[in-house]
């Protein structure tokens, strides 16, 4: 996945390493992270981490893993793509909420993308309403709330203040 934005797409792109799993009744599971990092105009950073696949009581290690890689570099806003992934249980949803609550902690700005409908139901159970993070439709639309946010923390210094509008009478 790339991410573009008004001609810029992301640059440094590193993979978790995730094995392939097998449950006892011998099917393949597999869980999926990997990351993509861009910076907004003004330079903040803007880690996405994408999930794909399951993540259930065998895999939420890798899940966890992943965050708090990803959280020990202290970007300054984190996005969860959630699009490819097929099922959630109950433990990825409390280490996504303790995510979150790093995330607060560390002073990164937190945001999921792509829930399900699902998802979002439970999460009344894993949050706080007032902690419950910002969700984004698409992780386009979170990475380009991360670059609106930060243009809006940038002062912006007018040179010259424009005169103020007179009516014009005919």
């Amino acid at each position: 996945m790339s991410i573009q934005h008004e001609g810029i797409s992301s640059e440094q792109r590193s993979h978790v390493a995730v094995p392939l799993l097998h449950v006892p009744r011998g099917d393949p599971v597999r869980c999926t992270c990997s990351t993509t990092s861009v910076s907004s105009p003004t330079g903040e950073s803007i880690v996405v981490l994408q999930v794909a696949g399951e993540v259930d009581l065998s895999t939420v290690d890798f899940l966890a893993t992943a965050l708090t890689a990803v959280l020990r570099q202290r970007p300054d806003h984190l996005i969860v793509d959630l699009a490819g992934l097929s099922f959630c249980g109950a433990c990825g949803l409390t280490v996504l909420a303790d995510a979150g609550v790093t995330a607060a902690r560390d002073g990164t700005c937190y945001g999921i993308s792509a829930a399900s409908r699902l998802m979002v139901r439970c999460w009344s159970r894993f949050w706080i309403k007032s902690e419950q993070p910002t969700q984004f439709p698409t992780c386009s639309a979170g990475v380009s709330a991360a670059w609106a946010r930060s243009a809006r923390l940038t002062p912006q210094y007018i040179a010259a203040p424009r005169p103020p509008l007179t009516r014009m009478t005919a």
